[in-house]
């Protein structure tokens, strides 16, 4: 067969023919056919196949819709040479944005697959690293087709896989009976990594050297599925970009469904809710107003993120057990929290990013508003105004507090803190405690004028999914795209950053080690509890960028994992314990905050 496939290469080759099929079998006999086609990377033509749209499950319609996935039956044959559909996204406007700006061609049900992208190797006994992306979206939109990994893919020499899964109310519905199940697109993920165990060696991967890495939403998803013990030996290692289960935006509160399917005419918790959800079609389901999202459903997640990784209960041993097992690497950009600009435009009336907060802005709206809506609903009103007042004392320069510059800085790092950074230390810290797979810690922060997103025109340095590019390639392709637009023109610089984040990024795929067995110039080393170091991956990289998480924003990181844990525990007692003398005497009592005596109980240093 190798023979016939050199020969058709040399044939279209002298054609001028820059594409050309090949057709292999899977382990369950189907007949796949994709496509070979030499990529320039570097400067050199490299040669790659490339295998599209292969499903992994089921359509999910009719009895299926809202309900796990089902393996997919035997295709027999299948030609995998198509950009696939899309799944439904949360809004119909995001299903506008990714036809018109990425170019998906339609939606469907019938969206769980996935894409293979591989270096081309003649020989089938020699198998490669594999790593899966999952991307990201908020839980509510994107595509595995938005990416290119051509760059990693070759650069790298591994096998790349990118997985659809469900998104918003197809992927993450659930009502407060379980009736709808919920964590429908985490049951996705983990369905299509059991189809890359049965299938990925005959596309020249390796099924016992797997990793995830994903960005926000799908590197908060990559960790969650290292909390899953039913992933045991399906992958050894993750890579998180900007993105973990304790950040706030991770996990979601059930009680966002019931508004949801009262809107849509499907009575919650009962035995008519879900036919009811099942009958309409997939356009009438589409929701804006529903923050959903993974939750704690006793299944997948058999408790929240913060009992299985920072708790040491009997219950959540073996996900805590499964999370010690694998290698992880994790890590944030420095302006991941200018994402949030988007909400204080539109919060403030503004109609671009660029725009200046005031004092008065900063401090009776934009601070109640992240309080109510980026931190857990779930907090009693008098615990919500007790971290609005903190929130606005701790980010407050009281030295030049009208300051617009001080305070889109500090607007910046309370979006930053709580969000991005103070969750990424705490995985890090909680998967070094276990002391078992080997723990990375980095930053990125290359300053650069292009960005993956709509950014504000002062921003300097990375803001959300601005490492994606490098850790892809684009600066060493020609002509890459992300997100609807094409990168190109890039320095010599940003090429180099691309070359080293691709070695440290392959290189952990293959060793759980980023410095090996690739050699680079530069050496990360390991976070742990004794040496709490994280590599700050910038346009200037030298031993200097080697750094201790003691000097990263002390206080601030102090602030989230101390006083304000703290300062909740100590509200809802307080509620609690006000409530039960309430109902005790059978009146209503009220609590005041001015209660709290002022002599020192909120202590803040610097």
């Amino acid at each position: 067969m190798h023979l016939q496939i050199i020969f058709n290469i040399v044939l279209c080759v002298s054609l001028g023919v820059s594409e050309f099929p090949i057709t292999i079998m899977t382990n369950a006999g189907d007949l796949i056919t994709g496509e070979l086609e030499y990529v320039m990377i570097d400067g050199k033509n490299k040669l790659m196949s490339r295998y599209l749209g292969i499903p992994y499950a089921e359509p999910i319609v009719g009895t299926n819709r809202f309900m796990k996935p089902k393996p997919k039956q035997p295709l027999r044959r299948f030609d995998a040479r198509r950009t696939p559909m899309a799944c439904f996204q949360q809004t119909g406007q995001e299903m506008e944005i990714l036809k018109n700006r990425y170019g998906m061609p339609r939606f469907t049900e019938d969206c769980l697959t996935l894409n293979i992208y591989s270096p081309y190797q003649l020989s089938t006994s020699y198998l490669l690293p594999v790593m899966v992306w999952i991307h990201g979206g908020g839980f509510r939109q994107g595509a595995a087709s938005m990416y290119s990994p051509e760059g990693i893919t070759l650069y790298g020499n591994v096998v790349v896989v990118t997985i659809n899964y469900r998104v918003g109310m197809f992927g993450f519905l659930r009502d407060s009976n379980g009736t709808v199940p919920g964590n429908q697109g985490l049951w996705d993920q983990h369905l299509a990594l059991k189809w890359i165990q049965d299938n990925i060696d005959r596309f020249h991967g390796d099924k016992n050297d797997v990793t995830l890495f994903g960005q926000s939403a799908g590197a908060s998803s990559a960790l969650l599925q290292a909390l899953y013990p039913g992933n045991k030996g399906y992958f050894r290692r993750v890579i998180a970009e900007s993105g973990t289960p304790l950040a706030p935006w991770a996990i979601k509160d059930i009680s966002s469904a019931e508004k949801y399917l009262n809107d849509i005419g499907c009575p919650p918790n009962t035995n008519e809710t879900l036919p009811c959800l099942q009958s309409k079609s997939p356009m009438k389901l589409l929701y804006n107003k529903a923050n959903l999202g993974p939750v704690i459903d006793g299944d997948f997640l058999i408790a929240s993120p913060e009992e299985i990784l920072l708790e040491h209960t009997p219950r959540t041993a073996p996900a805590r057990d499964m999370f010690a097992s694998v290698d992880i690497l994790l890590g944030f950009n420095d302006m991941d929290g200018v994402l949030y600009y988007n909400t204080w435009a539109a919060l403030l009336g503004h109609t671009s990013l660029d725009f200046d907060v005031t004092r008065k802005e900063f401090d009776e709206k934009i601070v109640p508003e992240f309080v109510r809506t980026k931190l857990s609903s779930a907090y009693s009103n008098a615990t919500r105004y007790a971290l609005t007042e903190l929130l606005t004392f701790f980010y407050t320069s009281w030295t030049d507090p009208t300051n617009l510059l001080i305070i889109r800085n500090t607007l910046i790092a309370m979006s930053n803190d709580p969000m991005f950074h103070f969750p990424a230390f705490q995985v890090a810290q909680a998967h070094a405690s276990l002391q078992r797979g080997s723990t990375y810690l980095y930053e990125f922060s290359v300053h650069s004028n292009k960005h993956a997103l709509a950014v504000p025109p002062w921003l300097k340095g990375s803001y959300h999914a601005d490492e994606i590019p490098y850790v892809f390639g684009f600066p060493i392709r020609s002509n890459a795209s992300i997100f609807g637009h094409t990168l190109s023109n890039y320095t010599k610089e940003e090429k180099q950053i691309s070359r080293t984040t691709m070695t440290f990024w392959s290189n952990f795929a293959k060793t759980g080690n980023p410095n090996v067995p690739e050699k680079n110039s530069l050496f990360w080393p390991v976070f742990n509890m004794t040496s709490q170091y994280y590599f700050q991956i910038s346009n200037q990289m030298t031993d200097a960028s080697v750094k201790d998480m003691a000097q990263f924003h002390p206080r601030r990181m102090a602030f989230w994992s101390h006083l304000i844990p703290h300062m909740i525990n100590l509200l809802q007692s307080t509620i609690q314990e006000t409530e039960e003398i309430s109902h005790t005497r059978n009146e209503t009592v009220h609590f005041d905050l001015m209660l709290i005596p002022s002599n020192g109980t909120f202590h803040i240093y610097n």
